[in-house]
């Protein structure tokens, strides 16, 4: 019963304020239209062929209609759009990156093995390669603590773990008192059989 009341109510407030004049209309057509105190709006045609209510700009909002309470909202529906055309192509091959180039090393050059290491690492376009260019360089040929020991981190990292313990016993043996025998201790007693 209170639902009827409130309709009644709306239809009091609401009814015969910015009315749709009963008009046959092309569906999706639009016109300008009228609402109270004078300000413009709009009214498009709905699906039965007759205006909507009156969309009012720029003017206060109005207690509901019966006509907002019964008619859907105008449905505005857009042509299909074409689906696009699908092209198929190949992916382009990838192409690999040229090898590292190893900087070369003259055994004969004055040259410490320690100075080589640090042009190689210094030169090098990448780790890998400046990695194996120390190795070249020190491989045989390191006699200080501190040569003996850039070649052992250097194998530690490459991965290469056997050629890493036997290098940093090597060292440990050597060098007794020397900065890195901890760590190197812990290396192969870490990495050992």
């Amino acid at each position: 019963m209170k639902a009827w009341g409130a309709l009644l109510v709306l239809c009091a407030l609401g009814c015969g304020r910015g009315d749709p004049q009963v008009v046959t209309c092309p569906s999706g057509t639009t016109r300008a239209c009228l609402c109270d105190g004078g300000v413009r709006g709009a009214q498009a045609c709905q699906r039965d062929g007759t205006y909507g209510t009156c969309a009012c700009f720029g003017a206060a909002p109005m207690a509901l209609r019966v006509d907002d309470l019964v008619r859907p909202p105008p449905v505005v529906l857009s042509p299909p759009t074409p689906e696009p055309r699908r092209v198929t192509t190949t992916p382009p091959t990838p192409v690999a990156p040229p090898p590292p180039t190893i900087p070369r090393l003259d055994p004969s050059a004055s040259a410490s093995p320690m100075d080589q290491a640090r042009a190689c690492l210094r030169s090098s376009p990448d780790i890998h390669a400046g990695n194996q260019c120390v190795v070249s360089a020190l491989r045989g040929r390191a006699n200080t603590e501190s040569e003996v020991g850039l070649l052992c981190v250097v194998y530690r990292s490459m991965a290469r773990t056997s050629d890493a313990v036997r290098c940093m016993r090597n060292y440990i043996q050597r060098f007794p008192n020397g900065a890195r025998v901890r760590s190197f201790q812990q290396y192969v007693d870490g990495n050992s059989p």
